[in-house]
């Protein structure tokens, strides 16, 4: 088998595709390529929100420790000392395995767009790369699948995030209710000045990507210019004479590219 093959071979063909309904939001259309990763994307969640409900119980320990070993010594401390250790590395091992897992989908979902990008610029005809830059399909391409990637993959985990957040504050209740409206008094300001910033942050975002595609374009067309005009030297026939005549060499800058 030829080394070329040994590499096609390697790398498989995208396991699901984007739906062809148009009508669809760009959300529902990406959700085959999503789904066709469920598996080790669901377990990464679940491991995700274990860890953290892990991370969680600490703190409460340390409370029945303080009051129950410390203050009225009616436990071992070495009781809670074993279970907090057991607890962080227990946490420890599900967040590691978590954040494997959401990798290799997040890295899977972006093969699979990239594949199937590839594959349909390549039975683009010849006119359309007239008429577009190579540069800004280069960058808006790698953007948009960045992004993609991002919300399909890291919103989840956000969102996961949050909700241990709510089983915080339940235990918090547990303890005391004032204190747990106060330390949750600040959340309404921080989603006010989160949501200010993404109004402020998201056009800025596309302006640099359109500078990035500027950039792309033309770093490719002239590197592609570069190849073309440092071709080796031609041995073109001549009408009226018999030897080679050779070609001369230009500067990529003397060259319209």
């Amino acid at each position: 088998m030829s080394p070329a093959a040994v590499e096609a071979a390697r790398y498989g063909a995208p396991k699901g595709s984007v739906d062809p309904d148009t009508t669809k939001t760009w959300l529902r259309r990406a959700m085959p390529i999503l789904r066709a990763h469920r598996v080790i994307f669901i377990t990464s969640l679940v491991l995700s929100f274990v860890g953290l409900v892990l991370q969680v119980q600490i703190p409460n320990l340390l409370n029945h420790a303080i009051d129950n070993s410390i203050v009225r010594h009616r436990v071992p401390l070495h009781f809670y000392v074993w279970w907090i250790l057991g607890l962080g590395l227990a946490g420890g091992a599900a967040g590691y395995v978590s954040r494997l897992f959401l990798f290799q989908t997040a890295y899977d979902i972006e093969y699979d767009l990239r594949t199937m990008i590839y594959e349909h610029l390549t039975r683009m005809s010849f006119p359309f790369y007239d008429r577009v830059q190579s540069g800004q399909l280069i960058s808006r391409a790698n953007s948009d699948i960045r992004s993609v990637q991002m919300y399909m993959t890291f919103a989840p985990m956000i969102l996961v995030q949050c909700s241990i957040a709510l089983v915080a504050f339940g235990f918090m209740l547990s303890i005391n209710v004032p204190l747990a409206f106060v330390a949750m008094l600040t959340m309404p300001f921080v989603f006010i000045v989160g949501h200010r910033m993404r109004k402020s942050m998201f056009p800025v975002s596309w302006i640099i990507q359109a500078r990035l595609a500027d950039v792309a374009t033309i770093v490719d067309e002239n590197v592609n210019g570069v190849r073309v005009v440092k071709l080796p030297r031609l041995k073109m026939p001549s009408v009226h004479t018999t030897g080679p005549v050779p070609v001369p060499m230009v500067r990529a800058s003397d060259s319209a590219w």
